[in-house]
């Protein structure tokens, strides 16, 4: 990452450690993306969206791969209390299967006890929907819709 000057907080720290790269900010929504551009356009669309992020991650593709990083991930996140997480993932060589299986897995052992909000495609993106919806996920078509979701439950919250 970028040296701004400023000390890490311990929450970058952590995901550092677990190799992702993660900014903490002060807002409500968590987002979570595939990439250093997604996250750029994401967390842009949130802002102007009346959004504020509570964190960025970069999840990166190795990464994407191990279900146990996106457990670790998720429980780093949830530690923020952000009101809403907004996954957004673009994947082409990793698996949207595995990125939905380690949601549904934080989403059921309750490293998540707030509202997510996903969108989802690329890579094995088939069925995802469905398993995603089941276990009470949003599930969004595009960044916008996402983006509007996640800043409209961060608020109810």
């Amino acid at each position: 990452g970028i040296d701004d000057g400023r000390d890490k907080t311990s929450f970058e720290v952590a995901c550092a450690a677990a190799g992702v790269t993660a900014t903490e900010l002060s807002g409500d929504v968590a987002i979570i993306t595939s990439g250093a551009g997604l996250a750029m356009a994401t967390l842009d669309a949130v802002v102007r969206l009346g959004g504020r992020a509570c964190c960025v991650v970069d999840m990166g593709y190795s990464t994407l791969q191990s279900q146990s990083t996106l457990q670790e991930v998720a429980e780093l996140v949830y530690g923020l209390a952000p009101r809403a997480i907004l996954i957004n993932a673009f994947l082409q060589m990793a698996s949207c299967r595995t990125l939905a299986a380690a949601m549904a897995a934080a989403v059921r052992h309750g490293s998540w006890r707030m509202p997510v909000v996903a969108r989802l495609t690329g890579n094995d993106a088939e069925g995802v929907e469905a398993l995603l919806s089941s276990i009470g996920v949003v599930v969004a078509e595009g960044t916008e819709a996402a983006c509007v979701d996640a800043v409209r439950l961060a608020a109810a919250g």
